[in-house]
């Protein structure tokens, strides 16, 4: 006969490891700037030490990285941008 397990989210048991980690881990940020996204999470000084939050955060981040690519390329890769950087080098 099995045992059902009522463990509760948050709860450890004798090996250390938390029921439920996923569910106490904030959702990353996507932080956008000049078309460029990052991913961004922080990771609170009280939770630091419980074990496997920190993985938790990190694979929670991990799935959101296929929303994280840029549309843009980044300033140096245009055409006018070199051609400046072009003019100044010769001119100075």
């Amino acid at each position: 006969m099995k045992r059902e397990k009522n463990s509760t989210v948050g709860q450890s048991d004798i090996f250390g490891k938390v029921d439920g980690i996923s569910e106490l881990v904030k959702k990353p940020k996507i932080i956008e700037e000049n078309s460029l996204r990052v991913i961004h999470f922080t990771l609170p000084e009280n939770r630091s030490e419980v074990p496997g939050y920190l993985g938790a955060m990190i694979e929670n981040a991990n799935k959101l990285q296929p929303k994280i690519k840029s549309s843009n390329k980044p300033v140096w890769l245009d055409a006018n941008w070199q051609m400046n950087r072009r003019k100044k080098r010769a001119s100075g």
